[in-house]
């Protein structure tokens, strides 16, 4: 069941460990209220995981659970269940983590936040800070982390970012998140490649012209909340398959680790 709780002024430093702050708390109703919970004015800096977490081929990023279902292995700080727990105000950096926040609240809402505003993040760039957080443009069964405005600096004082920020439009080169706008994926020599997520929002459009090609990262789809138009023919048809582990190494540098629970 919630908790209320507010955890205030602590200093998580040097630790060694796959996460370092977890919460985990279910609900018998997603939707009946909230009980309030605060983490505020932490520092969770310098942490890593575990040597032993690395295969001998140095993959780590994620972790596979039931032979199927991949997830985030490392992080300083995640939301589990369906309690929604307030990060704000915090000193995040220098951790040798995959991620500093895992937003995985469970929802059935496309429109679910979790307000994690005015921390630090290691860095002022917003894209940077866009990749050290796991949430719905990762996994649509996620939250979405609202962590606009920002800290500009490693201090808990200092000014805060823009309150809104333009998105990164999301083009072919960049398949994830959540789509905004019309999209066509027309015909070309190499296959598209879809990194997480790709949810079709309702007044956008994805249209997938015949003979195109599609590779998917492990645990990762397409939800189709607005129109999804794709026709092949015999002679050109359009293809989708899972992405092999060795391509997804010379795509993003990133790599993966099988790992059993």
């Amino acid at each position: 069941m919630e908790k209320q709780m507010i955890i205030f002024n602590n200093r998580f430093i040097n630790n060694i460990a796959t996460y370092i702050v977890q919460f985990d708390t279910d609900s018998q109703s997603e939707i009946l209220g909230q009980v309030s919970a605060y983490f505020a004015r932490n520092q969770v800096k310098h942490n890593r995981i575990n040597p032993d977490s690395y295969n001998r081929q140095g993959f780590h990023n994620m972790r596979i659970i039931n032979n199927a279902t991949y997830q985030p292995l490392s992080y300083a700080i995640g939301l589990k269940g369906l309690q929604k727990v307030n990060i704000t105000n915090n000193l995040f950096g220098d951790n040798q983590l995959d991620y500093e926040l895992l937003a995985g609240i469970k929802t059935a809402k496309i429109d679910n936040t979790v307000n994690v505003v005015r921390n630090w993040w290691g860095s002022s760039d917003p894209r940077r800070i866009k990749e050290r957080i796991f949430d719905f443009d990762d996994w649509n069964s996620y939250a979405i982390a609202s962590y606009r405005p920002y800290l500009l600096k490693d201090d808990f004082e200092a000014p805060i970012s823009v309150g809104y920020e333009p998105e990164s439009p999301l083009t072919i080169d960049n398949l994830g998140g959540r789509l905004m706008h019309e999209l066509t994926l027309y015909y070309r020599t190499q296959p598209y490649i879809i990194k997480s997520d790709l949810t079709i929002m309702p007044n956008a459009q994805l249209t997938i012209a015949p003979g195109a090609e599609i590779e998917f990262y492990p645990s990762v789809g397409i939800l189709a909340l607005g129109p999804l138009i794709a026709q092949g023919t015999p002679e050109e048809p359009i293809k989708m398959r899972p992405i092999q582990l060795h391509k997804m190494e010379d795509i993003t540098g990133q790599k993966m680790q099988r790992m059993e629970e």
